[in-house]
């Protein structure tokens, strides 16, 4: 499988291998004791003398690492580069280096950033979520959102000693599910009003409470509703196979004026760990849907819906397939908006569909910004083939060559031309707010 991948450290060789101010070496011999310089004998000894003067030296093993200086002198007869202010250390035998011609932690990875920044509408990180269910009122119940480590976004953990962490092995959905665990009294994970605000909408209507479970013994996981702090329904026990089963709710009828609503993971009665997924508050009453959090910028290219006129078959429903069975349609009708109390973004169905059925959405994010050199952007060869101009025309005009700015400019505009971005269709009628 094919996942595009590529370091700031990568980039930046790229990068200066392609303005030819790029290189790199391993220490053939320790260098001063001060840690003002270091030789390589076999690599840059066939560089003429002074020739690195005022570029920069960039250690990149040892105990020194990512720590980058200004060189002063080059001998070329003994391949020695000396800094204008000593490393932490001494530089010792066998220790990478990088040499380029400007700053490797400012300039740099700045002008990479701010062209990654510039240039989001060209290259970007495509995403292709299907985390979202029709009808589902509960928001994250694939639980793959945790700002927090401790619990999962927009719900909270009760009880003594209980932990709750986000299981990315254990899962049967999407990248990770809700493992809840047990230490001396019976706990649960739970979304009421208090977090998501519209389940209050819910009153007065019937509503299933869904999700599926694995537990090694029987009798301890199970969901709940509770309205106005009293338990109005539960669910059977996970019979403790050591499998997937789907708890299930149904037709619980909420009161017509709720003053809260709690909907439960449970586990209770033995300590050890349950582990929770795909989770649903089924009513066909919701068209508000809290946008998963990897849509940083609520950025919805397309939205498509899962389609069967086959009704749910036993306890499942079309969303519980692993796959998608049926074609996915897509659906026109919506707009994207952000919740500033909440610091969500939004998507709301203008046209209500069925409820319990997959849906796939499709959007895109700006690269994130780079820091450490093991950080990675999403971009093919072809993609960073075009930053890297526009870098440059990014980095010359910081320094004032105009020149310089003025041709990478010309041949970034000269790539840009030949590569064709064919974008998926988004006509709909619906209103994006940004």
């Amino acid at each position: 499988m094919a996942i595009l991948s590529t370091t700031l450290a990568a980039m930046r060789q790229g990068f200066m291998e392609s303005l030819g101010l790029w290189r790199n070496g391993t220490t053939t011999s320790d260098g001063a004791a001060g840690g003002t310089n270091f030789p390589d004998a076999t690599r840059l000894v066939g560089y003429a003398p002074d020739y690195f003067n005022t570029w920069w030296a960039l250690i990149t093993s040892g105990t020194y690492a990512t720590q980058a200086r200004r060189i002063s002198d080059f001998v070329q007869s003994s391949g020695t580069v000396t800094v204008l202010s000593a490393f932490g250390g001494q530089i010792v035998n066998g220790v990478t280096f990088e040499l380029v011609k400007y700053d490797p932690s400012l300039l740099i990875t700045w002008a990479l950033n701010k062209a990654l920044q510039q240039l989001r509408g060209t290259l970007y990180k495509s995403i292709l979520n299907e985390d979202l269910i029709t009808g589902n009122a509960l928001p994250n119940g694939g639980f793959q959102d945790w700002a927090a480590a401790s619990v999962p976004d927009l719900m909270a953990l009760v009880g003594a000693g209980a932990s709750a962490a986000k299981e990315t092995t254990i899962r049967r959905y999407g990248a990770s599910s809700l493992k809840l665990t047990r230490a001396g009294a019976d706990c649960y994970v739970h979304c009421s009003d208090t977090q998501w605000k519209p389940l209050l909408d819910l009153g007065g209507t019937d509503v299933d409470f869904e999700a599926w479970a694995l537990y090694s013994t029987a009798s301890h996981a199970r969901l709940s509703i509770y309205v106005d702090g009293t338990s109005l329904a539960t669910s059977s026990y996970h019979t403790g196979g050591g499998g997937w089963e789907l708890l299930r709710i149904q037709n619980a009828a909420i009161t017509a004026a709720p003053k809260t609503i709690s909907a439960r993971f449970e586990v209770n009665n033995t300590d050890a760990a349950a582990y929770f997924d795909h989770a649903r508050i089924i009513n066909p009453k919701v068209s508000d849907y809290v946008l998963p959090s990897e849509f940083v910028d609520g950025e919805i290219r397309d939205v498509a819906i899962q389609v069967s006129s086959s009704p749910m078959t036993g306890d499942e429903r079309p969303c519980d397939d692993l796959g998608w069975p049926f074609p996915a349609q897509g659906w026109p009708f919506y707009k994207v908006r952000y919740h500033n109390d909440l610091g969500i973004w939004l998507l709301t169905l203008t046209t209500t569909p069925a409820a319990g059925y997959k849906m796939r959405l499709e959007g895109k994010n700006a690269v994130t910004k780079l820091s450490a050199d093991t950080d990675t952007v999403p971009l093919s060869e072809t993609q960073l083939n075009l930053l890297y101009p526009y870098a440059a025309y990014l980095l010359f005009k910081a320094i004032g060559d105009s020149a310089k700015a003025k041709e990478k400019l010309t041949e970034y505009e000269e790539l840009d031309a030949k590569i064709i971005r064919i974008q998926p269709a988004t006509a709909h009628f619906g209103d994006y707010t940004w």
